[in-house]
């Protein structure tokens, strides 16, 4: 593998090969890197691109404008420190490990990072974009207003926080079980997170939901389930969770009695659907607040 540098601190197309160390654009075996010191830039991708891995400087942005921008390890051995942003009508994906320290946002157009996440920055979705997540995710997430988050096969680790504002949405996927693993700190939920048909959300440790939670299944026999794993969970925050129409959904437990939710203050409502045996308790209603997209 070679490592192709951005030379200078300036803006220009990815494909420029004169702005690469070696004249030469990186291809599939190469980590594009831009870490060119000095004034603030954007490097744009206009067609599609294969890296081995790219990574970016506090200063750099890779703005992927049109085409698949494809990072086959994902940062590779650094990280992205700068910006990573996804325009309508453009895609990016992630096949490997990526470590964020800076902002990586599907601005309208879909950003993928199958493998895990050391997210110290922010991963959102904005301007009716679409954020896929398929790994180990922690830190901050963000869905925009008509923009979506959607949790695919991924484990949200301790500490994490899902932020959203209007009409943005985090979806977990049909047809998937992910996980919420509250076990080390507590996962913060303050946004709209709609479990989709035939999903599951698995539970553990501490959970502090202080928006919604809709258990959103249909009538097709397809299960849809918050569902209460490892040695049980808590759930506080003051939220609510839904659990919709349909007779399928349900908040539950598996078989062993350590698999209980402590509901602390919580509301579940639903006119229809299961709460099995998992439940300790349910309070009244609490009040939540509107968050603030984190800086």
């Amino acid at each position: 593998m070679s490592a192709r540098h951005w030379l200078t601190p300036v803006s220009a197309n990815f494909a420029t090969a004169s702005r690469w160390s070696g004249d030469q654009v990186p291809g599939q075996a190469d980590a594009a890197i831009l870490d060119a010191a000095g004034n603030d830039y954007t490097v744009t991708a206009t067609t599609s691109e294969t890296v081995d891995s790219i990574e970016t400087a506090s200063n750099a942005t890779l703005a992927v404008t049109a085409g698949l921008f494809t990072a086959n390890a994902g940062t590779g051995g650094g990280a992205n420190a700068g910006t990573i942003i996804v325009r309508k009508g453009a895609e990016f994906v992630s096949d490997g490990p990526v470590s964020n320290a800076g902002t990586m946002d599907a601005a309208g157009g879909a950003l993928t990072l199958v493998g895990t996440v050391n997210n110290t920055g922010l991963l959102e979705a904005t301007s009716g974009g679409d954020l896929v997540l398929q790994g180990d995710i922690n830190g901050h997430l963000w869905a925009g207003s008509g923009s979506t988050v959607n949790i695919d096969g991924a484990t949200i680790t301790g500490g994490a926080t899902l932020n959203g504002f209007g009409t943005g949405t985090f979806q977990v996927s049909g047809g998937n079980s992910d996980t919420f693993d509250g076990t080390m700190a507590a996962v913060n939920n303050l946004g709209a997170l709609d479990i989709s048909t035939g999903a599951t959300l698995v539970v553990e440790g501490s959970i502090a939901n202080s928006g919604s939670i809709e258990i959103d299944g249909d009538d097709s026999r397809n299960n849809t389930a918050f569902l209460v794993g490892g040695s049980g969970a808590t759930l506080t925050g003051g939220g609510v969770i839904s659990l919709g129409g349909a007779q399928d959904n349900a908040v539950i437990g598996s078989d062993s009695p350590s698999e209980t939710l402590t509901n602390v203050n919580n509301l579940i409502v639903g006119s229809i659907g299961t709460v099995g045996d998992a439940l300790a308790s349910t309070p009244s209603p609490r009040a939540s607040s509107t968050p603030s997209r984190p800086s």
